[in-house]
């Protein structure tokens, strides 16, 4: 039986970019059972057989927005502490990934980051 190569839980890396626009993201250790939420929101429209306007209609479906959302519980180090601390409090809205080390320590490039 051929075994699909996966992700061990630490090469998953939760980063957040605490200097807004510098393109530097420092990971937050120590965070556990962590989750992706994706979700669109579809917009649906009826579209009626015009030769035959008694059939029923047709439903067209358009992805308007998409979210994704990471959520995740634990510890974090103390030296992720101030800026943790730093990032809650003043309540600004800062960039975030989830990076796969895994697929990058293998060479492949372009892998999506969310």
């Amino acid at each position: 039986m051929a075994r699909a190569v996966t992700t061990k839980y630490e090469e998953l890396i939760l980063e957040v970019e605490f200097t807004p626009a510098s393109g530097t993201y420092l990971a937050v250790c120590g965070m556990t059972d962590a989750s992706v939420t994706r979700s669109s929101n579809v917009d649906e429209s009826e579209i009626p057989d015009c030769a035959d306007e008694s059939l029923p209609m047709a439903i067209e479906r358009q992805v308007r927005s998409q979210s994704v959302s990471i959520s995740a519980s634990g510890v974090w180090a103390l030296s992720s502490h101030e800026k943790m601390m730093d990032w809650w409090y003043g309540g600004a809205t800062l960039s975030a990934r989830w990076r796969n080390s895994k697929v990058e320590a293998d060479g492949a490039t372009g892998d999506t980051t969310i």
